[in-house]
């Protein structure tokens, strides 16, 4: 039995080197697939059709007792037709996940900003959980994603990027800003030293990862090794770890698979 988590790039790995940390022995399946990242930037249509064909490769080829989706664009995507499958297995994902954690130890007079990308923030589906009578802005970050797979967490590549969409909620006032899509969590601290000390992120790669870790140490999961795929360039991919916040993952060896996915003549192009 193992735990299978996706996400479109680097991103899924800031949920999984928690879980690493905390349970360090689980059997781990990691899938990044990056051929088609970014998620964040397709028509969710597209990214539905992908993430579906992704998580079936994972259950043909594994015997899953755990699925993490860690990828906020595809929870908004594809979230509902996989929860739909009924599967015996418990499958958890970033955004519902972190619209309960701010409803429970976030005042809801406090101003909230959100952080993610287009297709999140057009999904609305952070807006769908969090208590609607919250003051909320949501910034789409075009491009910064891509950036942070690049493996770039600090210097002009990334702060040419970052600082407009920081200063868009730091000119609103937000007073908590939610960094709703996984790879923002490699970049947490240089968002912090932008926004100063008096505001508050909620990081939902952690959030996950917190509610995540209880309901896999209940499932007594065993021993086992971790291994990491990707559906685009190996070498790239690692390269880009050496350079972000994820030692527990920087000598684990990274291994191509193809997934094949035909979109139907309907599916609105890749934008």
């Amino acid at each position: 039995m193992t735990l299978a988590c996706m996400d479109s790039g680097v991103g899924g790995l800031a949920v999984l080197k928690r879980l690493i940390q905390q349970l360090p022995d689980t059997p781990v399946v990691f899938l990044g697939d990056t051929a088609w990242m970014p998620y964040g930037e397709k028509a969710l249509e597209v990214v539905r059709h992908r993430v579906l064909d992704v998580h079936q490769w994972l259950e043909t080829n594994y015997t899953l007792a755990a699925f993490v989706l860690a990828c906020n664009t595809a929870t908004v995507a594809a979230f509902d037709e996989l929860d739909a499958l009924q599967r015996p297995y418990p499958m958890l994902e970033p955004v519902s996940t972190t619209a309960h954690w701010v409803n429970q130890h976030v005042d809801s007079a406090k101003k909230l900003g959100i952080m993610a990308t287009p297709g999140t923030v057009t999904g609305g589906r952070y807006l769908r959980y969090l208590t609607p009578d919250r003051r909320i802005e949501q910034v789409a970050c075009t491009g910064l994603a891509s950036v942070v797979e690049a493996g770039h967490c600090d210097g002009p590549d990334l702060d040419s990027l970052l600082i407009p969409y920081v200063n868009v909620l730091k000119d609103w006032g937000a007073e908590v800003i939610i960094l709703g899509c996984t790879h923002y969590s490699l970049i947490r601290e240089r968002v912090q030293a932008l926004v100063g000390p008096d505001v508050e992120l909620v990081d939902s790669a952690e959030v996950l990862a917190e509610v995540a870790i209880p309901i896999l140490t209940q499932l007594n999961l065993g021993t086992g090794s971790q291994e990491l795929w990707v559906t685009g360039q190996a070498a790239q991919f690692s390269q880009a770890i050496q350079s972000l916040p994820l030692h527990e993952i920087q000598a684990k060896p990274i291994r191509t698979i193809t997934i094949e996915t035909v979109l139907p003549a309907h599916t609105p192009s890749i934008c």
